[in-house]
């Protein structure tokens, strides 16, 4: 199996601690991965981390370079943004909040990011956490007040406050029992919900309750 890394950002390491064991014992791909990763990546700027898995063990491949303009070489252990890796990561947050007691999968984002007293939470009760986390929550792809999207990062200036006045706007008439529609959106509140819940960011209810006791140091 072939987990690839995707240029070009600094910011987390997408191997979960398995270099470790590359060290031990190593994988035995039947194809020339080296080969095809740099006729992959041939051309383009930045570059690409690769850890083959199979039964014989862990190896590393990568080629490229930082980016265009910093010509440092890609290595086992370069980090990169994890982009929608997070989502997994935001999941996991959500199934560890419930063995502590600290939400139920059915509870309504609204019970964390609005004051207890708001007159929205009635109308968006039917936004519940599992219903977030398996994007069946009706909530649009984006949210409407993101400006930016066509940005380079249209996050990096997204606040929390933003995310809940979103919420307000768009979630009131989401459609409920929908198809299951991929929304980074409900990723995003599902994730400040979640740290509300447990009273800090979510940067540290992440590390706190899955990176750490994960030892995923590096990410």
């Amino acid at each position: 199996m072939i987990y690839p890394s995707y240029p070009m950002k600094l910011a987390c390491s997408l191997f979960f601690g398995v270099s470790a064991l590359a060290a031990l014992v190593q994988a035995s791909p039947k194809v020339d991965v080296a080969a095809e990763l740099q006729r992959w990546n041939q051309g383009n700027p930045g570059g690409i981390a690769v850890a083959w898995v199979d039964a014989d063990g862990v190896q590393f491949y990568q080629s490229g370079q930082f980016d265009a303009k910093d010509p440092r070489p890609i290595t086992p252990d370069t980090q990169f943004e994890i982009g929608s890796i997070s989502k997994v990561f935001t999941g996991l947050l959500l199934a560890d909040c419930e063995l502590q007691g600290r939400v139920k999968r059915g509870d309504p984002a609204a019970k964390y990011l609005l004051p207890a007293n708001d007159a929205q939470q009635a109308a968006l009760a039917k936004i519940t956490l599992v219903s977030l986390a398996t994007h069946s929550s009706g909530l649009p792809r984006l949210p409407s007040n993101m400006i930016s999207a066509t940005a380079l990062d249209p996050y990096a200036n997204y606040t929390r406050a933003l995310l809940v006045e979103a919420l307000r706007h768009d979630g009131v008439d989401a459609p409920t029992a929908s198809a299951t529609a991929y929304s980074n959106f409900g990723a995003g509140v599902l994730g400040e919900s979640l740290a509300a819940a447990l009273g800090v960011s979510y940067e540290a209810a992440l590390g706190k309750n899955v990176l750490k006791p994960l030892r995923l140091d590096a990410t």
